[in-house]
């Protein structure tokens, strides 16, 4: 700004001079131009006068006019205006001097000549000359004045503009520093480009300080030198649309710094003039931050509906008018809404089961809020469901409620998961008693065998007596058929799956089911005369078929008719086979028919799932048929299942064949029970049971002692002369149970061999429903012939394993 200073107030001052100049010389130039064009017409004019009288005398006289002087002086010096200061002369033809009047004139002079012209002949010329010495003076005199009114405009011009233009070019500098500062202190990224050739003409502070580069740096570069090289076709294909159309918005683009760093920048682009030269404000914000940012509000947002969806709760937000803003899928799925519907037009009013409930909210919100509580609502189909509502409220700034946000949980399985626990809870109670009853029935059972055993045994007995002693006989064995069904019903029976014939079990079921089922149910059965036997536990079997008859009474409250049908079954994957999955084989199909309310056909394929049960609140676990399709499954089987409303429900079990028939279902006759001569140590807490066992294993041959507990057998280990060959114990037992007591003989006395009894097991040697590894169980009540092939078969393992240790 200085040097622009410095050259306007030389230019003024060149410009007052040249004012100056103009008065001091222009003005006496005009003025002597003037008086000289003047004075050469007057001299022109006279010089013609001359001319024409001249012409007209030789005219005349043409043969003497030369030598006429006289006449030609009174021709030439006749007095004319301004004549005085005047010189003529004449000239001839040839330009010789022929007459001159008029004295010597001072230098400088004018001078005129006009031809003398006779008969349209020019025979000579007049030359009229005069002096310039008054003009000079007069043009001097004139340049004084104009000079001194020059320079009186050069002091004028000079002082008053170049304190207008002071003023001027100092508040001009003002503003520029002030739009420099500004310029500079703009947080964005600011430069001036070339609009031709996209040079940098200016860059601000913040570009130098952002960008990494200097301002010289910058003043080198082109824009195209802030992009990236893989980004930069699209900046030039995208260029000429904003260039052209200035208000277009200009794409997110990135920026490199000058040590390689890539940003995220907003830009605006608008066309400006700079210096004379057409070119572009170019306007850059880094937004990199900001874009981070904002992915990851967009991430959390994300997230949080992501979280919102997978949500098993329903989650809802309705204005206070009761339309709907937003809902999860859960809402949608438990309402029974798509997850594409549109659900503004819903009015949640029309959801409540009873709508003056919803009234009733709002006035417990706007008044002391709404605790969590349980609500009905109305499902879209119709179905009322319970839920329990947690509600939280969104005022204004006046404190009135505009909107509602909550929390509905379906709480329809948790109270059938509370009904299910509930009659789980009574099952276990149920169970406990049931197996203590049956355990306590068992020792009784156990003493009547032993008397039944040495009864039949006893060869003075007459025929009407051995008669009546098989019928006790056979009362004991259906005495403990039912305390078998009694420990099976509890689960109290470890898991032992056993070649068995399914007609057998079906009739021991059907004396059980008559008396469960009630008179109001007909029970029948088509049992195949030739059955396949099948292996499956028999405990758990048992359980599975009581499961199925119950289904089937609760299906027919008013009485009916239920058929329990047993055959052999060839499967070849056909789709007329009863099971469609079925792989092909020999499999002994068992099934149970009713003539019930039949199972809605939606429901049918959900009836294995667990917890799922078409019964009312309360009548049903929904865990029956799931642990039936467990366990036959368990035990390679299939099951199925066909229903039809009003018309009863079928349900069919197919087991594999099995290869053949246990031996042990048979019993083994008295004449042929194994013996022995081993020591055998009998640990049981009950007498009765206890000198009935010593009394049969005596009669076998056994050297046999007896302890009353574990630490009573552990005793009589310590006191013994050589370890015992066998110790058979019951399970459970007060103290040191019978477990407990097998651990500590086998550590100390290892080639002692162990046998277990029980009614039912504790958990002590049978762990999820099967027995631990090498466990050998004999299950309480058990005849004579069972004793003795326990007994010896488990002497007889433990001398095999103790040669095959040698």
């Amino acid at each position: 700004m200085t040097a622009s200073r410095t050259r306007l107030r030389a230019l003024v001052s060149w410009l007052g001079l040249s004012v100056a100049l103009a008065f001091a010389l222009i003005v006496p130039a005009g003025y002597f131009a003037i008086a000289y064009a003047t004075l050469d017409r007057e001299l022109s004019f006279v010089a013609n006068l001359k001319a024409n009288r001249l012409a007209k005398y030789i005219y005349a006289n043409q043969q003497l006019w030369q030598y006429q002087t006289h006449r030609l002086s009174q021709l030439i010096e006749v007095p004319e205006a301004d004549e005085s200061e005047m010189r003529q002369r004449i000239f001839d033809a040839e330009g010789r001097l022929v007459f001159e009047a008029g004295a010597p004139l001072i230098l400088p002079v004018a001078t005129s000549r006009a031809p003398l012209v006779v008969s349209g002949t020019t025979i000579g010329s007049i030359e009229t000359t005069a002096s310039m010495r008054k003009l000079m003076m007069a043009t001097a005199l004139v340049g004084l004045l104009s000079g001194l009114l020059g320079f009186s405009a050069f002091f004028v011009l000079r002082l008053v503009p170049l304190r207008i233009i002071d003023g001027t070019l100092a508040e001009l500098e003002t503003m520029q520093a002030r739009y420099r500062q500004l310029f500079d202190a703009s947080p964005f990224f600011t430069i001036v480009v070339d609009r031709q050739t996209l040079r940098l003409l200016d860059a601000n502070e913040t570009a130098v300080r952002q960008y990494g580069w200097s301002r010289e740096e910058l003043l080198a570069m082109t824009s195209n030198d802030f992009y990236p090289p893989e980004d930069l076709p699209a900046v030039i294909a995208a260029r000429e649309r904003y260039m052209t159309d200035p208000a277009h918005v200009v794409p997110p683009l990135r920026h490199r710094k000058k040590d390689g760093t890539i940003i995220d920048v907003e830009q605006t682009v608008h066309p400006i003039e700079y210096r004379g030269r057409p070119a572009l404000l170019v306007t850059a914000n880094d937004v990199t931050a900001r874009n981070r940012i904002v992915k990851e509000l967009r991430e959390s947002e994300q997230k949080y509906q992501a979280l919102v969806e997978a949500l098993p709760v329903g989650i809802l937000e309705t204005t206070a008018d009761g339309r709907i803003v937003t809902a999860n899928a859960a809402w949608r799925r438990m309402f029974g809404f798509a997850d594409d519907e549109d659900l503004s037009k819903v009015d949640v009013q029309t959801l409540y089961a009873d709508p003056r409930d919803r009234r009733a909210v709002m006035e417990a919100l706007r008044t002391e809020g709404a605790p969590p509580t349980e609500a009905v609502f109305r499902r879209r189909g119709g179905t009322l469901f319970s839920v329990e509502r947690y509600l939280r409220t969104v005022r204004n700034a006046e404190g009135e409620i505009v909107a509602l946000r909550g929390i509905v949980i379906d709480i329809g399985p948790r109270k059938s998961l509370e009904a299910q626990l509930q009659q789980a809870q009574k099952m276990e109670a149920v169970g406990q008693l049931t197996g203590g009853i049956a355990h306590d029935f068992n020792n009784i059972m156990m003493v009547m065998m032993a008397n039944v055993d040495a009864l039949e045994e006893d060869q003075d007995l007459t025929p009407s007596i051995r008669r009546r002693v098989g019928h006790i006989s056979k009362a004991i064995g259906r005495a403990t058929d039912l305390t078998r069904s009694l420990l099976a019903f509890s689960r109290k029976l470890p898991l032992r799956p056993q070649s068995i014939d399914l007609n057998a079990l079906v009739v021991n079921i059907g004396r059980l089911l008559r008396r469960t089922l009630g008179t109001q149910i007909e029970i029948e059965s088509m049992l195949d005369d030739d059955l396949w036997p099948v292996e499956v536990d028999r405990g758990q079997f048992e359980n599975a078929l009581v499961n199925l008859c119950l289904n089937a009474r609760d299906a027919m409250p008013e009485g009916g008719r239920l058929l329990i049908e047993t055959a052999n079954a060839v499967l070849d994957g056909r789709a007329s086979d009863p099971i469609a999955d079925a792989a092909p084989g020999a499999y002994v199909r068992l099934s149970v028919t009713d003539t019930g309310t039949g199972i809605p056909p939606e429901a049918l394929p959900r009836v294995f799932d667990p917890f799922f049960t078409t019964k009312e609140v309360g009548k049903g676990t929904g865990l029956g048929l799931s642990m039936v399709h467990g366990f036959i499954t368990q035990s390679k089987g299939h099951i199925g299942i066909q229903s039809e409303l009003g018309r009863g429900t079928s349900v069919t079990i197919c087991l594999p064949r099995a290869t053949d028939r246990s031996a042990g279902e048979h019993g083994v006759a008295a004449a042929a029970l194994p013996r022995g001569h081993e020591a055998i140590l009998v640990v049981e807490d009950e007498p009765r049971v206890r000198a009935a066992m010593v009394e049969q294993l005596q009669s076998l041959g056994y050297a046999v002692s007896h302890a009353a507990d574990g630490a009573a057998g552990i005793a009589a280990f310590e006191t013994a002369k050589r370890p015992y060959d066998l110790l058979l114990t019951d399970v459970v037992m007060p103290g040191i149970n019978g477990k407990k007591l097998a651990d500590e003989v086998t550590s100390r006395w290892p080639s002692t061999s162990v046998l277990f009894m029980s009614g039912f097991s504790q958990d002590n040697i049978v762990h999820d429903g099967r027995l631990d590894p090498g466990a050998k169980l004999l299950t309480k009540p058990f005849r004579k012939g069972d004793l003795a092939l326990a007994v010896r078969n488990a002497l007889d393992a433990a001398a095999v394993e103790a040669g095959d240790a040698k």
